[in-house]
């Protein structure tokens, strides 16, 4: 039984090692990126064509709102939305989703704040390097 036990324990093992790397092929072949305020210094490695969704933090109803500050034509944006994480609550959290197409090779940053008119509360910076 400790034998087929390990057997198992094994091949749950196996399969979740293939399923990962299917995952992040799958990431990787349809040129689909998630970038989060967590990844903020690291360079993401795309190539052009690529859509990139960067999802900020945020709080739509104290009137601050995340801008991309500057694409430098080496993004246009495709959309912009906000998901909600709480449900039915004034000021409840929620997450800025822009989705990017990278349209120019070479390395980039774009720069992103958390503003209400000129008052910045924060950045957030996104490093690419497009191929």
């Amino acid at each position: 039984m400790a034998k087929f036990a390990r057997w198992n324990e094994k091949v749950l093992l196996l399969l979740g090692c293939v399923l990962t790397l299917a995952l992040a092929q799958h990431a990787q072949e349809h040129g689909r990126w998630v970038f989060t305020e967590k990844d903020a210094g690291k360079t993401l490695k795309v190539s052009v064509g690529d859509t990139v969704v960067v999802k900020l933090p945020a709080i739509p109803g104290n009137g601050y709102v995340w801008h991309l500050a500057s694409a430098d034509g080496v993004a246009k944006t495709k959309q912009t939305r906000f998901e909600l994480l709480e449900k039915g609550q004034p000021g409840a959290r929620a997450a800025q989703v822009f989705q990017l197409v990278i349209v120019k090779a070479g390395q980039h940053e774009l720069p992103f704040s958390y503003r209400r008119g000129e008052e910045v509360a924060r950045t957030c910076t996104l490093r690419l390097d497009a191929r």
